[in-house]
């Protein structure tokens, strides 16, 4: 009798855990509760992509915990207090690709997110929050907006249209035949950025957006000090900016331009003229301090410009304060 009793207990639970994983395995399916493994940007880059834009998500989550109001809505049964928490839900990383397609005559844009949980529920919750289409009209979006591809990519892809004319203007100092290699974000930062200029991306970019801003290429190059700025990408090989915190107060962003040496010349008089400009507008408009080091060294080609924001804590504080909600009380 006791060993039939066993044998029967023994089916029960065996059915009750095969029970139990298929709800799991169903409750994952549609909300995706287990971690999703870690892909990188670089998956998505192909031999077209000129423009890199990448955000280390959980670095950035970390660094703007001490901007966040206290007693935020968190569940009552959650185990985890917010920093705890964050690390384990906010996307490893956000990143934006592009590249100019001439064939098509658009600039080709990637959004691309590497979640960690809630991969099947992103995609909507993503195209009913963001709503690309009427946050960036000028970019033809896909119509299905972002898609999980599978667990830890999701994306979403749009095209920018470029101007008639402009793939002549671009043929007249570079070639569309693409570099064997592509450039690499250094991936030490909050966030990154590079542009690839050997096929003369960035003019196609300022190009794409002109009318965006309400004029043309044409119209631009006419004033003086723009037609000089323009006359030096032909020069240009790369613009990298990195963005980092260097405490709760003061924001870091260091831009560095590789350039042949002609140019060399026109970067150590354009920048540093344009600066004191620069600082007195963000201080006017913002109630922020800006302070700029600049430096060009010949031997690598690069002219470098390292700036510091001061006053940005207060302003991170206000912004969390007004887009998040508070509470006395944490939800049960």
């Amino acid at each position: 009798m006791v060993k039939k009793i066993a044998i029967v207990l023994g089916i029960l639970v065996a059915i009750g855990g095969l029970a139990g994983g298929i709800a799991f395995y169903k409750l994952n399916e549609s909300y995706g509760l287990m971690t999703a493994k870690v892909v990188r940007h670089n998956a998505q880059v192909s031999q077209t992509t000129r423009l890199r834009i990448s955000v280390d998500t959980l670095r950035l989550g970390e660094d703007l915990l001490p901007y966040l109001p206290e007693n935020l809505p968190l569940p009552g049964w959650l185990p985890w207090d917010l920093p705890a928490l964050l690390p384990k839900i906010l996307p490893r990383e956000v990143a934006i690709l592009g590249g100019s397609d001439y064939a098509a005559n658009a600039y080709n844009l990637t959004v691309f997110i590497n979640e960690q949980k809630g991969g099947p529920m992103l995609p909507k919750l993503l195209n009913d929050q963001v709503q690309l289409p009427n946050r960036f009209p000028a970019v033809a979006w896909d119509d299905e907006g972002f898609q999980l591809k599978e667990r830890g990519i999701l994306t979403v892809e749009g095209q920018l249209p470029l101007p008639l004319g402009l793939e002549d203007r671009i043929l007249e100092t570079w070639s569309l035949d693409p570099p064997t290699e592509a450039l690499q974000l250094y991936g030490k930062h909050m966030a990154e950025g590079v542009i690839d200029n050997r096929n003369g991306d960035i003019l196609t970019l300022i190009g794409g957006l002109a009318p965006i801003w309400g004029t043309t290429l044409d119209q631009i190059n006419k004033e003086s000090n723009s037609a000089v700025m323009l006359g030096m990408l032909d020069h240009i090989h790369d613009i990298r900016i990195a963005v980092d915190l260097k405490n709760t107060d003061t924001l870091l962003l260091q831009i560095r331009i590789h350039a042949e040496k002609e140019v060399g010349g026109q970067l150590e008089f354009f920048i540093p003229f344009a600066m004191p400009m620069l600082a007195q507008q963000i201080k006017a408009q913002y109630g922020l301090t800006l302070e700029s080091e600049n430096t060009w060294n010949p031997d690598d080609e690069t002219y470098t410009v390292d700036l510091s924001v001061t006053g940005v804590e207060e302003k991170f504080r206000d912004y969390f304060r007004s887009a998040i909600p508070t509470s006395t009380a944490a939800p049960k």
